[in-house]
């Protein structure tokens, strides 16, 4: 029943749908017409998040697996959006590529909003290639803007690197002049410390250990000496007068072997007149007078030499004690020195690291202001964006044309629905209220009851 009103319904106002189609594609192709078009541009880079790496010391090792390397790209393309890229696009594109506007004509953020809203950026699946598309009335204008925003871009990623790296200078520098302050400090606390224990040095050996060294070379020797000494000075107490001229010194032997020489000569001659002359002889008695006086010079020179012995040993004795004092001096400074030594080892460890952490620095803020200048990340412009092709616009007249067409026949195939289900409430409601008064009559009557009420669909319109 339905269907069936429904077509009825169709065929009852096949004119105003025809009608409707008409306006509403009229109406559709008038919109095209009347409505401003639009244009698209779009540009193409690709952003290798791996970059290059010019020197193996780079600032920048440009590691990613997968993943980061799609957030990172993914990322650069909000960086894109920002508003220090469009405003320098929109500086581009008013005063030309690559100049800069003065600071009165800076975009407002109306124009930075307005220009956000007209891009769109979409990345290739499984690639690093980001398309920026443009949208404008203007072809010339949407091409000029899609490469600006590429342009600036780049241009704000250089100096942005710049910035970083001229922050980072920075800081290494202030920092430089802490290290070598604290440098300093540390080597003049190492040089007091130095001072205090008298820790000083001399080819890679501290001069108490070398001082100790030579004390105890010196101890020995007279150790030696003292021994020489002890058993000379014995020897000339008990020894024959010749054999202390043999121990006497050079000068000393040549006087005793003299006077030696003398008194055997002088003994001989005594011997000689004893048996010549008499005990009272004058002769004799002075040839005994004169060896007396041989004996005399004789034993006090045998007594020089003993005590020049004697005199040779107690130096000895000296010279040995007070270099044994030396050693133990020595030797107490040395152990102190030793001990001290720990804390100057520390101290000269300190002042090592410290110095090579200033290389270091000094070092790396030298790399950092020269590899700041060097731009290592791989960005290409695959693409330019071009003005898309202007055209009469009648493809897009009939396209519209052709929906208004369908809207308007909808809209009446709609107004036709609407009165067949108004068709068939009538007829329900009607078939409803027979039904209820035949219930309540005979059969005859309901029978003709029926009978004036069924046929309606044949006999009459609704």
């Amino acid at each position: 029943m339905t269907w069936v009103l429904l077509s009825r319904e169709v065929r009852r106002l096949a004119l105003p749908i025809v009608v409707l189609a008409v306006l509403g594609g009229t109406l559709g192709g008038g919109a095209r017409a009347l409505l401003p078009q639009s244009y698209v541009a779009t540009s193409e880079v690709l952003i290798d998040p791996r970059g290059f790496q010019v020197f193996k010391n780079d600032l920048t090792t440009g590691q990613y697996d997968a993943n980061a390397a799609v957030n990172y790209v993914e990322s650069q393309s909000h960086v894109m959006l920002s508003e220090s890229v469009l405003a320098r696009a929109l500086t581009y594109a008013a005063t030309g590529q690559g100049t800069a506007a003065p600071a009165a004509e800076k975009p407002s953020a109306t124009q930075i909003n307005a220009l956000r809203k007209s891009i769109e950026i979409t990345r290739a699946e499984r690639s690093y290639i980001l398309s920026i598309s443009v949208k404008d009335k203007n072809p010339d204008k949407a091409a000029n803007l899609s490469n600006a925003i590429v342009t600036a871009y780049l241009d704000e990623d250089s100096d942005s690197r710049l910035r970083a790296t001229e922050k980072l200078t920075g800081d290494l520098t202030s920092r430089l002049d802490q290290l070598r302050a604290r440098l300093a400090e540390s080597e003049m606390k190492a040089e007091e410390y130095r001072q205090k224990f008298k820790l000083f040095s001399s080819d890679d050996k501290l001069i108490v250990d070398q001082q100790l060294s030579s004390a105890v070379t010196a101890l020995a020797a007279a150790d030696e000496r003292l021994s020489l000494a002890r058993v000379r000075g014995e020897q000339l107490q008990s020894a024959e007068p010749g054999v202390i001229a043999g121990l006497a010194n050079p000068s000393e032997q040549t006087l005793l072997n003299t006077l030696i020489s003398r008194q055997v000569a002088a003994r001989e001659e005594v011997a000689k007149l004893s048996q010549k002359f008499g005990s009272q002889h004058p002769t004799l008695r002075s040839a005994q007078s004169q060896v007396a006086e041989i004996d005399s010079l004789l034993n006090r020179e045998l007594e020089r030499v003993r005590s020049s012995g004697q005199s040779a040993l107690r130096q000895a004795m000296k010279e040995r004690d007070d270099l044994s004092a030396t050693v133990s001096r020595l030797t107490g400074q040395n152990e102190q020195a030793r001990r001290a030594s720990i804390e100057l080892r520390a101290l000269e460890q300190q002042i090592a690291s410290d110095r090579e952490l200033l290389s270091s620095f000094e070092t790396r803020a030298r790399e950092a202001a020269e590899f700041g200048k060097i731009d290592s990340a791989n960005i290409r412009i695959l693409s330019k964006a071009y003005p898309a092709d202007i055209r009469s616009g009648t493809a897009g007249m009939i396209m519209w044309g052709i929906v208004g067409m369908m809207m308007g026949a909808l809209v009446g195939l709609g107004i036709a629905a609407l009165r067949a289900l108004i068709a068939y409430a009538r007829y329900t409601a009607a078939a409803n209220a027979a039904a209820k008064t035949v219930a309540f009559r005979p059969q005859r009557a309901a029978n003709r009851e029926e009978e004036h009420y069924a046929p309606p669909l044949r006999r009459h319109r609704l």
